[in-house]
């Protein structure tokens, strides 16, 4: 079971990367980067990899959109809480955002903006591939 897991893991972090673009985005202090989000354009579901540059841990404490009533963390939780010097891999079945409401259907190819909200007080904007994913 293990073995597998690994394997669903491996694979999907290797559909993320070469699904989303290379394009990193960073808050104005450089504290914080994320780097290959993508939104299944089906489920709603966005997935990224966000590093903490600061010595510090620092919580995901929101996310947000025009295009959705609400992100919602996943799986249920006040915060995810990112180590200093670390990075959190947001992937299905783990840890990943999910938009709840959408108001009109995702477009592939088109992209969404989304604003992530740490414990520290940091506003993350990111742009967000809209993409056909089977996970």
């Amino acid at each position: 079971m293990r073995q597998k897991f690994a394997i669903l893991v491996a694979t999907t972090i290797a559909l993320i990367s070469a699904c989303a673009p290379a394009t990193q985005f960073e808050d104005h202090t450089g504290h914080i980067t994320v780097k290959n989000q993508v939104v299944n354009v089906n489920s709603g579901i966005i997935t990224m990899r966000v590093k903490n540059h600061h010595d510090e841990p620092v919580t995901l404490i929101r996310a947000t959109t025009k295009v959705a009533d609400k992100v919602v963390l996943m799986p249920k939780s006040s915060g995810l809480e990112i180590p200093g010097n670390s990075a959190l891999l947001l992937v299905p079945k783990t840890h990943y955002l999910l938009l709840k409401g959408i108001h009109s259907p995702l477009i592939a190819g088109s992209e969404i903006k989304v604003t992530l909200e740490f414990s520290d007080g940091h506003l993350v904007n990111v742009l967000v591939p809209v993409k056909l994913l089977l996970h």
